[in-house]
């Protein structure tokens, strides 16, 4: 079960990064946000599993920004429905 944590924070903390920094992912400034804690997230547990110790606040950090990604994609969704997102 280790394994899959490991290898699924290592997929999240690389595509979250190419997600920040990226101009051409059409997203609002929570997503953005979101998943630059995803990314702070990953990166602590991965210290935190390697170094043996107790990975309860990374994972928190983790569901935090999942939470927050949704509520922003929630935003973003309701906003295009009200047609309040301009073409870029």
């Amino acid at each position: 079960m280790e394994l899959i944590y490991t290898v699924s924070a290592v997929v999240l903390l690389a595509l979250s990064i190419m997600g920040t920094f990226s101009k051409n992912f059409d997203d609002n400034l929570l997503q953005r946000i979101a998943m630059a804690l995803i990314a702070f997230g990953s990166s602590a547990f991965l210290f935190c599993h390697w170094d043996g110790i107790s990975t309860y606040n990374p994972r928190a950090l983790l569901m935090a920004g999942c939470a927050l990604y949704g509520i922003g994609s929630a935003v973003k969704t309701w906003r295009y429905s009200r047609g309040l997102y301009g073409t870029r």
